[in-house]
């Protein structure tokens, strides 16, 4: 298991240096795609932890891209 986590991590690291560019450019349609979701199945899905939880995921998720020092300025 030891011997398989380094090439997993240089491939996780090519994989993110490769297509960075794209993930970025494909977070607007991502969040519009979770509001959809979110109005959609929100009324069933509303009284669970789990939505608050994504949702918060979701957000820290787009701060730290948008601006890596504000979202480590806020861990601090």
């Amino acid at each position: 298991m030891e011997d398989e986590l380094p090439f997993q991590n240089l491939l996780f690291l090519f994989i993110l240096k490769k297509y960075s560019t794209e993930l970025i450019r494909g977070i607007p349609s991502l969040v519009v795609a979770a509001m959809f979701l979110v109005n959609v199945f929100g009324p069933l899905y509303w009284q669970s932890r789990w939505f608050f939880f994504f949702t918060g995921l979701v957000f820290l998720g787009i701060i730290y891209l948008e601006d890596p020092s504000t979202y480590l300025v806020g861990l601090a």
